[in-house]
């Protein structure tokens, strides 16, 4: 319901869809704006990544996105913010894409995944890389992984960041049984002073293979 104000009859609040109100003296009309919650294909494709992204951060968030993104956050932004941020800016499609799948953002130069290879018998991931250093890389950097099984997507990770990368291979114990097609390998690097994580590498992606 609308109010006439003074002589001029100035109009504050709402007729129909419209709002009426005044600023600094002056009249303002305005369309009020009422929310919609569309569900076409592709809104309901991404809302679909955007939980996925939530439910699988909650599961990572203590041992990874906390580790390799709180350090690094910007502002008043966290660190889980920006991980999310990061994988949606991407995540454009229908389902999700999991070689454009961000485990970590950083300044040390990415290195690519060799061979990740995956035993069906005993759930060992071999992921194999460089043992040299390129660029501002470090042999002593230190390597973590990751992989993601997507048909249950169960998750499984090396975070003991004891590897590095002068060693050129990193295990991560997975279920038995998967299908090696279906899991998805992920290699980070991070630089450390004393116990303190001072850089950390952009994530590196390979679909595994067979023995």
């Amino acid at each position: 319901m609308a109010k006439m104000i003074g002589v001029f009859s100035q109009i504050k609040g709402k007729i129909g869809n419209m709002i009426y109100a005044t600023w600094h003296g002056v009249q303002v009309i305005k369309t009020m704006f009422i929310p919609a919650n569309p569900q076409s294909v592709d809104q309901t494709a991404h809302r679909d990544i955007f939980d996925f992204l939530i439910q699988l951060g909650e599961l990572i968030f203590d041992d990874i996105i906390a580790v390799i993104w709180n350090p690094f956050r910007r502002k008043a932004s966290s660190g889980w913010s920006n991980w999310l941020k990061a994988n949606l800016l991407l995540q454009t499609g229908a389902t999700i894409d999991y070689s454009i799948f961000v485990l970590s953002q950083g300044s040390i130069s990415p290195s690519a995944i060799t061979s990740s290879v995956y035993t069906t018998g005993t759930g060992a991931c071999v992921i194999t890389f460089p043992a040299t250093a390129l660029n501002n890389q470090d042999v002593l950097d230190y390597a973590g992984a990751f992989v993601i099984d997507d048909v249950s997507d169960n998750n499984y990770y090396n975070d003991e960041l004891v590897a590095q990368r002068k060693d050129g291979t990193i295990t991560v114990t997975c279920a038995t049984g998967l299908t090696p097609a279906n899991c998805h390998a992920y290699l980070f690097f991070v630089r450390k002073s004393g116990t303190v994580i001072t850089k950390v590498s952009n994530s590196t992606y390979l679909i595994c293979s067979a023995p």
